[in-house]
């Protein structure tokens, strides 16, 4: 919903609380969420450094599925790092072993992940594949949180598919929608971003770049993170 700071300082209160119980399965649980955190934060080595230990912890504690969920975000921090094609193997690799465990939460937001390196890697039929099944699974299970953020990748991969901007704005609009629907500021900023992208690329900013600086002028925390900085860099483009 917007408040990066006081996540990141109920983050830092979460461990404490699992340290200071020495309870294992509550440590992977915090590590697990920590790793969340920071992959929407947009900061690749705290990320790293998380899903780092989460692996090593779960492995030596006997926790297949946050070790399985560890593997995923030790590759999301390459991929948010820039490194999308060596994402892709810890990716496949940590989603597979998820899934064998029986789990079935979060799944389409793991699929997002795949078809967000998918996508930056050019494999384009590929990517398809990963966000039409985290979409459809999203709608099996009524696991929607991560629905606004699929959407945008589905607009990103039409603008890697060079459809008309007509369809990939609509993409955007439709994230854009759930997130708003959702109350989730932060998906909001992300769709929005994207459309503005879109709307400057086609000579037509004023409504994508208007609604964009509504939405940021909303953030009053977070003000370093990855989506807040790059939704600044598009507005000081235009206005430079």
């Amino acid at each position: 919903i917007g408040y990066a700071d006081e996540a990141q300082r109920l983050n830092r209160e979460t461990f404490e609380l699992t340290r200071a119980l020495s309870h294992p399965f509550s440590v992977a649980y915090a590590l697990h969420h920590s790793c969340l955190l920071h992959y929407y934060l947009g900061m690749p080595t705290r990320l790293s450094e998380f899903a780092n230990e989460q692996v090593q912890f779960c492995t030596d504690q006997g926790f297949p599925l946050f070790r399985a969920t560890g593997t995923i975000f030790v590759a999301t921090a390459a991929l948010i790092g820039g490194d999308a094609h060596g994402a892709l193997p810890g990716l496949v690799k940590g989603l597979d072993a998820y899934r064998s465990t029986g789990a079935g939460l979060a799944v389409p937001y793991y699929f997002g992940l795949l078809g967000a390196a998918l996508i930056k890697s050019r494999r384009l039929k590929e990517a398809e594949e990963a966000l039409d099944t985290g979409l459809e699974i999203a709608m099996q299970n009524a696991d929607r949180f991560h629905d606004a953020e699929l959407h945008r990748l589905k607009g990103d991969l039409a603008l890697s598919q060079d459809h008309p901007a007509e369809e990939v704005q609509k993409h955007y609009q439709t994230a854009f929608e759930l997130a708003h629907s959702q109350q989730s500021r932060a998906m909001e900023l992300r769709a929005a971003t994207s459309a503005a992208k879109l709307a400057i690329g086609a000579d037509r900013p004023t409504e994508a770049l208007h609604r964009l600086s509504t939405i940021l002028s909303q953030f009053a925390e977070g003000l370093g993170t990855t989506d807040v900085t790059e939704a600044r860099a598009v507005l000081g483009r235009h206005h430079s």
